[in-house]
């Protein structure tokens, strides 16, 4: 078993024409649509960013895929973000919305079966040997009220909760925030975790 962080296989992994950009220590997620970004604190040698969800770059993140494949093949969120948090690792898909619509599901599934796939890649070769957090996260704006769940969390304006039906071990939004804190968020996941172990 080689010694490998889940941050550095996807470092290695994901081309760096998808990779998102730096300043300072956050990550920045342009909206395609206005041009505002959302701005994702987490230290550099324990994150990776990435988009495939890009429509002005070159190199397509599905290159063996048709010009017409199966509806809702292609469709993904906005960004994923590796975090390493306490030496665990955990996988956030990331989705901006300004509407009430709930069309973003297909996007963040096939964010989380696209990282199945890698991990389960990773771990048929003994790169890697465990199961990341999976958690998707909404952003919201204009503001809109979080949906309420059955194991609910609020710091700092997050709304975290377990999932209880989506495969997505975690679900959390936030409203309103250009800069968010992907530490924040490892935080109160691993609280409700704590919580409900007791």
């Amino acid at each position: 078993m080689q010694n490998n962080s889940l941050v550095s296989l996807f470092t290695k992994t994901i081309h760096k024409d998808f990779q998102l950009k730096r300043n300072g220590c956050f990550w920045i997620l342009k909206n395609k649509h206005n041009g505002e970004s959302l701005n994702f604190r987490a230290k550099d040698r324990n994150s990776f960013a990435f988009s495939l969800d890009k429509d002005n770059i070159q190199k397509q993140p599905f290159a063996f895929f048709s010009t017409n494949p199966p509806t809702n093949l292609t469709k993904i969120c906005d960004a994923i973000i590796v975090v390493e948090y306490e030496q665990k690792a955990l996988i956030v898909a990331i989705e901006q919305k300004s509407t009430n619509k709930k069309d973003y599901t297909k996007q963040l599934n096939n964010a989380k079966y696209f990282c199945d796939w890698l991990i389960n890649l990773f771990k048929a070769y003994n790169y890697y040997k465990e199961y990341p957090i999976f958690c998707k996260l909404l952003c919201w704006k204009p503001r809109k009220i979080p949906s309420k769940g059955q194991t609910s969390h609020h710091d700092s304006n997050y709304n975290c909760r377990k999932s209880k039906i989506s495969f997505f071990d975690f679900s959390c939004e936030v409203q309103n925030k250009s800069k968010i804190s992907l530490l924040e968020i490892a935080k109160i996941i691993k609280k409700i975790k704590k919580n409900e172990s007791r």
